[in-house]
């Protein structure tokens, strides 16, 4: 299936505790997956997708303001985290009625871009750069677990809600 809506960060993701970690707010996702049964119970899955959350700017300077207890106008500009993955794992189907709930626990490869992020301060029309965080980017073997629920609508076509966490 092709999937595609919003994601939700939250914990560490969303927090913003310095301007290096910069917290991410709500964005989009889109994946394909896959699965074989070998069973009505039990198959395998395969989940290839990514997705993207722009930076919470405003926590940035809301954040600068207070800990520097200035009056300066600070401006910032930044990329999208962006962060991708390959997982593949078991899958398990329960069949209730005409919906279909999946639960699976994958795991496989993640890459995370940590976004450029370039901060300025306006002071009595002079204006400095004040921190440039550079551009990171890592892998590292990640989990991504979750619950499906499928709802046929005719033989073929039907209805999926996902809930998914990495």
């Amino acid at each position: 299936s092709v999937n595609f809506g919003t994601n939700m960060p939250i914990g560490n993701f969303q927090e913003v505790d310095s301007i290096a970690s910069s917290g991410a707010n709500t964005g989009i996702y889109y994946s394909f997956e896959a699965g074989a049964y070998f069973s009505k119970f039990f198959g395998v899955a395969l989940n290839v997708g990514a997705f993207s959350n722009s930076v919470d700017e405003e926590s940035i300077k809301d954040q600068l303001k207070n800990n520097l207890g200035s009056s300066d106008e600070f401006s910032v500009n930044s990329d999208n985290w962006v962060n991708g993955y390959i997982m593949l794992g078991p899958i398990f189907s329960v069949e209730v009625s005409k919906v279909i709930i999946d639960a699976k626990i994958l795991g496989g490869i993640m890459n995370t871009e940590k976004p450029f992020i370039n901060v300025e301060s306006t002071s009595a029309g002079t204006t400095t750069s004040f921190n440039k965080s550079n551009q990171v980017t890592a892998s590292a073997f990640g989990l991504n677990y979750g619950l499906h629920l499928r709802i046929k609508l005719k033989s073929k076509l039907g209805l999926r809600l996902n809930a998914e966490g990495f």
